[in-house]
């Protein structure tokens, strides 16, 4: 015979072979389902097959593992049932490849060996771990944060909840027709904020905790600037020293030396006679002569070094320290001239 006539006759064996092995397999998931080979002495549906086929134990198992999962394992058996796949081929198939990839591994086993089936689908990974999600933007934490800038002035960030925005917003609305009923046609956003913040503080109980949360201003001659903080306009400085009350620091050296009692900056006589003397000239000729009457409190500034004076608004909110110099002595007899 030629050698592609044996090729011919033994391609036509094996699958008649298949086939009849397949035909095995399909009675013996006849006997699963019908319980036929439970008896005296019978053990196992394996021990039944190899006992009226004449199959290995070893053989058995595989053709009562295949009949147990043929259901399970259609286009395979399909191919075994046509002689396309041999029963050691479907073996490995049936061991381990689950259903919903079993139509792939059957044209996989229609090109390899069973050496080769066995070493990639043992170790193929059929269900792999899926992808995580992607990491999902988280929204940025809830917090209220204020700070200088390089300008000097105050900034303020704010990250709300919803809810708490809606009481936050109805709160600066109410505060901003309040302004705008007061008389102020033309309310700016910082306005209604502070608005806001003094009712707060006017609101706190008892003395010592107002004084607690004052906001304090160091005033010079020359200049102001917050505590622990920037530079403010000279307005500011003006109106502290023109109305204000507050407590004398005296210091020498850097160190402070002497405590008063509290006070208005411009005391109320002195400054009604001031109006009356000026006749409405305003605040420059009160500041002018609250300036000589502070210095003529202290007497001789030559002698001894500025004094500090701290000082607090009217609405418990602003605090300040006043230094007074002079170039030449002062004489402490209070005149205004």
């Amino acid at each position: 015979m030629e050698v592609a006539e044996i090729e011919a006759a033994l391609g036509e064996v094996c699958g008649q072979l298949n086939a009849a092995h397949a035909r095995l397999v399909a009675l013996v998931a006849e006997v699963l389902a019908s319980r036929c080979w439970e008896g005296a002495g019978i053990l196992t549906c394996a021990q039944w097959v190899a006992w009226k086929t004449g199959l290995s134990p070893h053989r058995a198992s595989e053709v009562v593992a295949l009949a147990a999962r043929q259901g399970e394992l259609p286009a395979t058996m399909t191919a075994f049932s046509a002689g396309e796949l041999a029963v050691d081929q479907v073996v490995v198939v049936a061991r381990h490849v689950p259903p919903d990839c079993e139509a792939q591994a059957a044209d996989l086993a229609r090109l390899a060996t069973v050496s080769q089936l066995r070493r990639s689908l043992s170790t193929y990974n059929f269900h792999p771990e899926p992808a995580p999600d992607p990491v999902q933007p988280q929204p940025d934490p809830c917090g209220v944060s204020g700070w200088y800038d390089a300008q000097g002035r105050w900034r303020l960030r704010a990250c709300l909840e919803a809810d708490q925005g809606a009481i936050v917003a109805a709160a600066l609305a109410e505060a901003r027709d309040a302004l705008f009923n007061a008389g102020d046609p033309h309310v700016t956003g910082p306005e209604v904020l502070v608005e806001m913040a003094q009712r707060s503080l006017d609101a706190v109980p008892g003395a010592s905790r107002r004084d607690t949360y004052r906001v304090m201003v160091h005033v010079e001659v020359g200049g102001a600037h917050l505590h622990d903080g920037p530079a403010l306009p000279d307005a500011w400085r003006q109106l502290i020293l023109c109305d204000t009350t507050g407590v004398i620091v005296g210091v020498r050296d850097g160190r402070p030396i002497d405590v008063g009692r509290r006070r208005h900056i411009v005391p109320v006589a002195l400054r009604r006679t001031i109006e009356r003397r000026d006749r409405g000239a305003g605040c420059r000729a009160v500041l002018a002569a609250a300036s000589r009457s502070i210095t003529s409190c202290i007497g001789n500034t030559a002698a001894r070094p500025p004094p500090t004076i701290w000082s607090a608004s009217a609405r418990s909110t602003i605090g300040c320290t006043t230094r007074v110099c002079s170039a030449s002595p002062a004489t402490p007899t209070g005149r205004m001239d």
